[in-house]
């Protein structure tokens, strides 16, 4: 046996610096304010975070939302004679600048004398305008739109869904001086071209296929405003089966460009057109704004995309079978492109 004297005596509790059970209370206080602490960041955290969201949104909507970045070549925009419609062109006031991509997007590269960089730059309306008819009304639905394009509709009722097509089609290869591609179907079989136009042959009727011609001029007339009495011109004898004449089927969406056009042809018939894309460098997914005229004929616009999570007005390649619009609903497969 060990000797009475070798056990060590137990220490009285009163000579310990604390007791063993108020070791564990300033760790429970430290974890509850750790928690409290944190409760209250994620509160806050939410509040900046939606407050954030809003704003950002109110940003976009009203263009004033930073650009992404993209290829220097597309952030250089055409010359103010490209638009000669404009009597004061700013750049400032157009697609490119007014409609930021969706976060994490950048705009598709494009060459910088092409359809699709004329369209991007393309002039809108300041601020939040209305789409006003031919009539000077304003049109009824005012839900459809996004943005308004800076474009005249002229006092007729004959810029409409097609015709808007041809229009800025046409202003591109008038302000670049290529009056031969100036050319568009008024019939199944025959086209009224720019050149023949301004030596002064005129369209009287078009009955099936059979257009007749009238000479009134010998000399030619190159000036804008010839010009666009001749566009006037296409457009009266000009609708979507026409137009189906002038442009060719693109069998995917997935190969969209800037400048196709989704186009429903009949009667009634409707056409809308690519005006830009951007594309998600994670997912390669592309995006898409669209602008139409209607009838009757009434301002240009971008239209709204109501079918958007965030709010804006970008669709997407990937929509399926159908593209919804706000006026009009296309299926996959009617989507063309100008040669």
């Amino acid at each position: 046996m060990t000797p009475e004297n070798d056990i060590p005596e137990a220490e009285p509790a009163e000579y310990h610096d604390e007791p063993l059970i108020d070791d564990e209370k300033p760790m429970s206080r430290r974890l509850r304010y750790l928690l409290v602490l944190l409760a209250v960041g994620m509160f806050v955290g939410g509040i900046v975070w939606n407050y954030q969201k809003a704003r950002q949104l109110k940003e976009r909507q009203q263009g004033n939302s930073p650009e992404a970045p993209t290829n220097p070549r597309s952030l250089e925009p055409p010359p103010a004679e490209a638009y000669p419609w404009m009597k004061h062109y700013d750049a400032a006031n157009s697609i490119h600048n007014r409609i930021p991509p969706p976060p994490g997007t950048f705009r598709v590269d494009v060459p910088p004398d092409s359809f699709a960089h004329w369209l991007r730059y393309l002039p809108v309306k300041a601020g939040q305008q209305k789409v006003m008819l031919h009539t000077g009304k304003p049109k009824r639905n005012q839900r459809a739109h996004w943005m308004v394009l800076d474009i005249d509709t002229g006092p007729e009722d004959l810029q409409g869904g097609p015709e808007a097509i041809l229009r800025l089609r046409a202003e591109y290869l008038f302000a670049r001086n290529e009056f031969k591609a100036i050319q568009f179907h008024i019939s199944a079989e025959e086209v009224l071209s720019w050149y023949r136009w301004r030596a002064g042959d005129r369209p009287v009727s078009v009955k099936g296929e059979k257009v007749t011609w009238n000479r009134v001029a010998t000399t030619c007339d190159d000036s804008y405003a010839n010009f666009r009495a001749y566009l006037n011109a296409v457009f009266k004898f000009a609708d979507t089966n026409t137009l189906m004449k002038d442009i060719k089927s693109v069998p995917d969406a997935k190969n969209m460009r800037i400048g196709d056009v989704f186009l429903h042809p009949g009667n009634p018939g409707h056409a809308v057109i690519v005006v830009d894309m951007v594309r998600d460098p994670k997912s390669g997914d592309l995006g898409f704004l669209l602008a139409q005229s209607f009838i009757p004929a009434q301002d240009m616009h971008i239209l709204a995309n109501a079918y958007d999570p965030e709010g804006l007005p970008w669709y997407r390649t990937n929509f399926g079978e159908k593209l919804q619009t706000p006026e009009w609903t296309f299926q996959a497969g009617e989507l063309r492109r100008f040669p």
